[in-house]
């Protein structure tokens, strides 16, 4: 029998948190609104979701069996995010009109590629299913771990966003959105490499 109030907890606990979507999302909600982050919010969560649904097929236990595949895929993974990171430390604030405001845009595709090569995404998924479906899940119990998953952290990265957007009323400065996209990038990197060597 799955344990759903637990498991409610734990999927708070892991979409409210400050992982490099979020704080991605935030960031280019700060400079773009929200409504430029939903593409990326949608394919991240769809894809996290989607990797319990894989959990509970068993292909995340590869990731256990074969230990060589999480190394790959953090090194992958935080070299990708420090890219991102120095991307959004360098990008031209919106409100810069001598460069026209290039801002960092987190893609729905960049942000499903986060999640697929993130080896802690896929070890949340197989811990979910693991400690909280029971000991015989079903299709249904998996499936619905996914949806309340998917809706969770449609609200939590939403969440960030409009967080984002809230700082935008501050941004008013050229000078003001590099220091903003500044911390944004340092927090990245600083979760990013904190993740892989810890």
């Amino acid at each position: 029998m799955p344990q759903w109030l637990p498991y409610t907890f734990f999927t708070l606990a892991i979409t409210f948190s400050p992982g490099p979507i979020n704080l991605l999302v935030m960031a280019m909600a700060g400079q773009a609104g929200w409504r430029a982050t939903l593409p990326a919010i949608i394919a991240a969560c769809t894809t996290a979701a989607l990797t319990i649904v894989l959990a509970g097929l068993g292909l995340a236990s590869l990731l256990v069996k074969a230990p060589l595949i999480p190394i790959v895929l953090s090194w992958v993974g935080v070299i990708w995010l420090s890219w991102m990171a120095w991307q959004l430390a360098t990008s031209s604030p919106a409100t810069d009109t001598k460069t026209n405001g290039q801002t960092v845009m987190l893609s729905g595709t960049k942000a499903v590629g986060l999640q697929l090569i993130n080896p802690k995404g896929w070890m949340m998924a197989l811990t979910a299913v693991t400690v909280f479906a029971g000991s015989e899940p079903t299709p249904t119990t998996i499936t619905g771990m996914a949806v309340l998953f998917l809706i969770l952290a449609l609200i939590g990265s939403t969440s960030w966003a409009l967080m984002g957007t809230g700082s935008r009323h501050m941004l008013t400065t050229p000078r003001r959105t590099r220091i903003f996209n500044c911390l944004m990038a340092s927090a990245l990197v600083g979760m990013a490499w904190w993740s892989v060597l810890s």
